[in-house]
């Protein structure tokens, strides 16, 4: 049988896009091994914490997978931008090793940056891959012309050919599509200095009982700092929510469950689940709960499609935690960011969340640090409002990533806050040690009292060169302890190590079902 290798660069083995790529490709006749490398041990506090990732690859991972695609017709590659270095260092060993042999990058990174890739690749596939990848391979198979496969760029000789791009695929056509691959048949995982097969043990190292799944594909909202806004310029169809049915999609969570049977949890990683109407929404919740009979995780969700009535059918589906994109407390700073979002909005949207809380695991908010082109006026702006914010919730703290070309990275270009849209350092910072900082970290453990909070951020503190690096680490090891206390009192242990975590999940599980029983 044709035999193909996937490798997924990054430090994860929840690569939605490959995963599909790999199932297509095999509906298609070839055999497909995929192989994950995960140089870190995600499960602990050092990775946890880390501020940046590295290029390096094991000497002896980089020998054995030059091995492995020996027979290969074709290598393709997938990553995000933090970790297209290393992406370059194995597609550099396996062209000197096989010269013939074609080397394919695909992904976020490949997608957003295009022509700028496609240094170490013999060509680029941009956006999505799955039709386009198979042309590719076919017409590589048959000795044919390959430099004008649509949503490819393509290296011949000294030239690059960059070919149009093809219609997104329809409703029709994602529920036409293979389910994607979460199976352990050719799939390999990095382990230390070796790549071993991929087992049931490795998905629960690595997610706990948490299996990450998407829904909807697309996002209408054009954030200036996201690379979705790089998405609509490629074909302004990105924007509109695209899924197959529901019942489509509960049967291959049916099926994920038949192959990991510990899970306690399915993680909704969709960009706007809550942007869908409210009638598809309580379809869902009801196919679910029915159906499936597991807990539900959410991220991707935006304040102004937050309300009651969601909500509340979710919470009967199983729904236990929601995560919100906040970005900041100040118009101002919301509106460099094209988020059309008012802080009132925001409010209400946690005001709404906070009613479940009975229910629900503590909301988490997403923060954006160490913005440029905030004053201190902004900054104070957003400490407000963070205590005005109805709790409980957790903040997830972020400093600012200039993703390659989006319109906030040229605009920081432009303006001399950073110096090239080269990728190298522009990514992956640990929040600076400012004061502002540690005020906004401070909130994601505790709620200070107010009259403190407003001294605070009118004194000449706010401004000073005072750095409070120590002080922000440790309280984001606090923050993350009394997330790890709240998940365990929903009997959720995501956040221990690999076999305690497991183990306690299953007597819990057990537990559960003892007592209904009774």
């Amino acid at each position: 049988m044709r035999k193909i290798t996937l490798i997924n660069v990054d430090d994860s083995i929840g690569n939605f896009g490959i995963r599909k790529i790999a199932s297509f490709i095999r509906q298609n006749g070839y055999r497909v091994d995929q192989i994950f490398l995960v140089s870190n041990d995600t499960t602990t506090f050092k990775y946890r914490f880390q501020a940046t990732f590295g290029a390096e690859i094991d000497e002896g991972v980089k020998n054995q997978i030059l091995e492995m695609v020996k027979g290969s017709v074709c290598v393709g590659m997938s990553c995000m931008t933090n970790h297209h270095r290393r992406a370059g260092l194995l597609s550099r060993a396996i062209k000197e090793k096989y010269p013939e042999k074609k080397v394919v990058l695909g992904g976020a990174h490949a997608t957003i940056v295009q022509e700028d890739a496609i240094e170490d690749f013999d060509a680029v596939c941009v956006g999505e891959g799955e039709k386009a990848f198979l042309e590719y391979l076919q017409r590589l198979e048959m000795n044919q012309n390959v430099s004008t496969v649509k949503n490819f760029i393509v290296k011949v000789g000294d030239k690059i050919i960059k070919n149009s791009n093809r219609p997104l695929l329809s409703n029709k056509e994602l529920e036409e599509m293979p389910f994607m691959d979460y199976g352990l048949k050719d799939n390999y995982i990095q382990e230390g200095s070796k790549i071993i097969k991929f087992s049931e043990e490795h998905q629960y190292k690595y997610s706990g009982p948490h299996y990450r799944v998407m829904y909807s594909l697309g996002c209408p909202f054009r954030c200036t700092y996201c690379s979705n806004n790089i998405m609509f310029k490629i074909d302004k169809n990105y924007s509109k929510l695209r899924r197959p049915s529901v019942d489509y999609f509960i049967q291959g969570l049916l099926n994920i469950k038949k192959t990991y049977p510990d899970i306690t949890t399915f993680f909704l990683t969709d960009d706007a689940f809550f942007s869908l109407s409210t009638k598809e929404i309580q379809y869902f919740a009801e196919q679910f709960r029915n159906k499936i009979g597991l807990n539900l995780k959410i991220t991707g969700a935006i304040p102004t499609s937050i309300t009651e009535e969601k909500i509340h059918v979710l919470i009967g589906a199983g729904l236990k935690h929601v995560r919100m994109g906040i970005q900041s407390g100040n118009p101002r700073t919301l509106d460099l960011y094209g988020r059309k979002i008012s802080p009132p909005r925001m409010i209400k949207a946690m005001d709404t969340l906070s009613k479940f809380k009975k229910y629900l695991i503590p909301t988490e908010c997403d923060i954006i640090l160490d913005n440029p082109f905030e004053t201190s006026d902004d900054l104070k702006e957003t400490i407000l409002f963070l205590d005005k914010l109805p709790r409980p919730y957790f903040l997830n703290t972020f400093s600012l990533e200039y993703l390659p070309k989006t319109s906030l990275t040229k605009k920081a270009i432009d303006e001399k806050y950073v110096e090239s849209d080269s990728r190298n350092d522009l990514l992956c910072k640990f929040p600076k040690g400012t004061f502002p900082n540690l005020l906004i970290s401070l909130y994601g453990v505790f709620k200070m009292p107010s009259f403190v909070i407003k001294y605070l951020v009118n004194s000449k503190i706010m401004n000073s060169d005072m750095q409070f690096t120590a002080l922000i680490k440790m309280l984001k090891f606090f923050n993350f302890s009394k997330r790890a206390f709240y998940f365990s009192l929903h009997g959720d242990f995501y956040f221990l190590t690999p076999k305690y975590c497991k183990m306690l999940n299953r007597l819990h599980y057990l537990g559960r079902k003892a007592i209904k029983k009774l």
